[in-house]
């Protein structure tokens, strides 16, 4: 489980971002718009759904091709997947998103999914076996990290450096 950003390669078709740490999320769901969505197509193919969102709407957003893509290979260009970011619960697990364990037999595979939830049901607080599908389900942790792991990161991932006793400071 990563914290809070996506690891290189080909987005799941699922991801599940379990925590309450908010501005991860929000980081997380930007990069995967910068990853997934082809500039001019956000409007059509990136949709949000709240988690009192019902079934029915919910199936039709990860089941539909994105408009990109329904416009055929001779429009040019495009998204080529559409992302579905749907939430925010409380608690999630098949009792709450009862519709999952079937779609992952048959993902849609011009969709990228993300579940957002503060954690997972039940006294494990882990990845309910039914959804445990390594090649289409992925879970990023959205808790805080150390605050020394997460400054070196930073600084890491913007070309900086910071000397460790700095970060402790921090």
């Amino acid at each position: 489980m990563s914290t809070g950003k996506l690891q290189a390669g080909v987005e799941p078709s699922v991801l599940l971002c379990v925590g309450h740490e908010h501005w991860l999320r929000a980081r997380l769901i930007d990069q995967l718009k910068q990853r997934t969505l082809a500039a001019g197509f956000e409007e059509t193919d990136f949709v949000r759904l709240e988690a009192s969102a019902q079934t029915p709407a919910i199936l039709e957003a990860i089941s539909t091709a994105p408009f990109s893509a329904a416009r055929g290979p001779a429009s040019g260009g495009g998204s080529g997947r559409r992302l579905v970011v749907i939430g925010q619960w409380p608690e999630i697990g098949p009792t709450v998103v009862p519709w999952l364990a079937a779609y992952l037999d048959d993902p849609n595979l011009k969709a990228c999914v993300v579940l957002c939830a503060d954690r997972f049901e039940g006294r494990e607080g882990r990845l309910p076996s039914v959804w445990n599908r390594p090649r289409i389900v992925r879970v990023v942790s959205c808790q805080s990290p150390e605050p020394r792991l997460w400054v070196l990161e930073q600084a890491r991932e913007l070309g900086k450096r910071v000397h460790p006793a700095a970060a402790d400071l921090l």
